[in-house]
């Protein structure tokens, strides 16, 4: 299989040139599709610096729109693009690639298209669970070089014809359903965040399918795309979250069937049950959901038992909050008070853990900067609705901890 290379931009030139570039000194066979989408702006640089850019490994075709279409439709005719030559690989233009970024979608698309049950690869490994503002690491128990996650990929993300028209012909049977809040969550279990997203996100209607319908996406372990997150339509100022390391090695692939790869994640980031049991047999007999994060309402359960960090008043098991991934310690039967195995009926919507312990645990705190954390969460929590004096002292108490911890 030979994807076209896709590359959606808009307005950000300097991060079209720099993505361009990465693509161009990418490692690619002869005969190897270059498309550029530039979605109308007003400014004609971008598509004249596509127009320029030089390439040498193939066809190269832009697609200046002569309208604005906005980001969900311009990024829904990029995917029809599947159609006009089999599979695509949509980057849009604050991503950076791999050299080796072809290869992969190249292997993963010939590996993973007949499985009915996998709607998309990803070149971006998943390092962020949005919903948690947390950090997601995948477990590393199969020899598989991917994982599987129910969250469409929207940094570096691979379709076959096929697999884009099974989400095309779903979009166009729901769009008449309601687009904010707790009602287009419907029953499902949805991440709320998700349902929070601006009307410009296509990739809310895809998370959907992918719940609805049962399906998932192939992400790799190690990235093959990276995200600058630069000010655009869904981002107010650029950040460093979304960076992963790049894969720069050459080496062998082992991409493992579906029913082979043990990580195996629901839209929360959490691992889905079966796969859980696989690694700790002593929960076969419990019907479990599992909610590490904490994340999923308790009214959208069905099963009669959880593994959360919610608090319960009477968990049958409970495990420690030291092993990395946070999985480990129910895997490794980690005795603890953080992680609770408890009925439903027994848990409380809160979490038992507070905001920076979850923090100093999942982003490697360490304890000397409390204070600095503290202070600079409380004042992040206090801007809207608190008096001018309390903000004033907030500040000067993170300036003081920042001063007590050595930062000028």
């Amino acid at each position: 299989m030979k994807p076209a290379i896709v590359v959606i931009a808009y307005n950000r030139l300097d991060a079209m040139k720099r993505l361009l570039h990465s693509i161009r000194a990418a490692e690619l066979p002869g005969d190897t599709t270059l498309v550029v989408s530039v979605d109308y702006s007003g400014d004609p640089e971008v598509a004249e610096c596509a127009k320029a850019f030089e390439w040498q490994h193939g066809e190269k075709r832009v697609i200046a729109h002569n309208s604005n279409l906005g980001l969900r439709a311009h990024v829904l005719s990029c995917g029809d693009l599947s159609r006009v030559y089999g599979s695509v690989i949509l980057l849009e233009d604050d991503l950076y690639v791999s050299p080796f970024f072809y290869r992969y979608a190249c292997l993963a698309l010939d590996r993973y298209c007949s499985d009915d049950r996998i709607a998309g690869v990803s070149l971006y490994t998943h390092r962020w669970n949005e919903t948690a503002c947390q950090k997601f690491t995948p477990l590393e128990t199969s020899e598989s070089d991917t994982f599987i996650l129910q969250l469409a990929s929207s940094w570096g993300q691979c379709w076959t014809k096929k697999q884009w028209e099974g989400f095309i012909t779903w979009y166009g049977d729901n769009l008449d359903w309601p687009m904010k809040g707790t009602e287009w969550r419907g029953k499902e279990m949805i991440p709320g965040d998700v349902a929070r997203w601006p009307d410009s996100s296509w990739k809310r209607y895809f998370i959907r399918y992918l719940i609805q319908t049962d399906r998932y996406f192939v992400y790799p372990k190690k990235s093959y795309s990276t995200n600058f997150s630069e000010i655009g339509v869904h981002h107010t100022k650029k950040h460093s979250v979304l960076q992963a390391p790049l894969e720069i090695r050459h080496r062998h692939l082992n991409l493992l069937p579906f029913d082979e790869i043990f990580e195996k994640y629901d839209a929360f980031c959490e691992l889905c049950p079966d796969s859980l049991k696989r690694l700790a047999p002593f929960l076969d007999e419990i019907d479990l959901e599992i909610d590490l994060y904490g994340q999923k309402p308790l009214s959208k359960l069905s099963r009669e038992y959880l593994l959360t960090i919610k608090k319960s008043t009477k968990p049958t098991h409970s495990f420690a909050m030291d092993l990395k991934p946070h999985e480990l310690n129910v895997i490794h039967n980690l005795g603890g008070d953080h992680f609770h195995i408890s009925a439903k009926k027994d848990c409380e919507s809160a979490t038992k853990i507070s905001y920076i312990d979850r923090a100093r645990y999942y982003f490697d705190i360490h304890s000397r900067y409390d204070t600095e954390l503290l202070a600079e969460t409380t004042l992040r929590n206090s801007q809207s609705g608190k008096s001018r004096i309390t903000v004033r002292f907030l500040r000067r108490l993170k300036r003081m901890a920042e001063k007590t911890l050595g930062f000028f």
